[in-house]
């Protein structure tokens, strides 16, 4: 993208580099129409809300409904336990609880893995 603006010099692959291309490549870099394009694309860098845009879309899809603990509702879920195909989701400290009163068996804990998806209109 650098070097198709006009800010920059075309790549150099790592296994390519040498004091005469890297020399050329610096040269490029301290034209004024270098600079000037390279100016250009730091005025859009500044204009774009990129990082804000990225937190209210996750805060749109995050399904909360997956959240919670089923025993402690307040805390979030980060283990399930599966047992004659029922699967419930648990916070760390409901876990352990059931494990501390030998509810459930520590090894038959899995991590939970919260799954976000985007809609096709966010993605594209």
């Amino acid at each position: 993208m650098i070097a198709r603006s006009g800010a920059g010099p075309e790549p150099i692959p790592y296994k390519s580099l040498n004091s005469k291309n890297l020399g050329e490549a610096i040269k490029f870099c301290l034209k004024p129409e270098v600079a000037v394009a390279a100016q250009a694309i730091a005025d859009k860098m500044r204009m774009e809300t990129g990082a804000e845009a990225a937190v209210q879309s996750f805060h749109r899809n995050f399904p909360l409904e997956q959240l919670p603990c089923a025993i402690l509702g307040d805390l979030p879920a980060t283990w399930s336990y599966t047992r004659s195909k029922k699967t419930l989701k648990l916070s760390g400290l409901a876990a352990e609880i059931l494990i501390r009163h030998r509810k459930l068996d520590r090894k038959k804990l899995n991590l939970y893995v919260h799954v976000c998806m985007l809609s096709s209109r966010e993605t594209s």
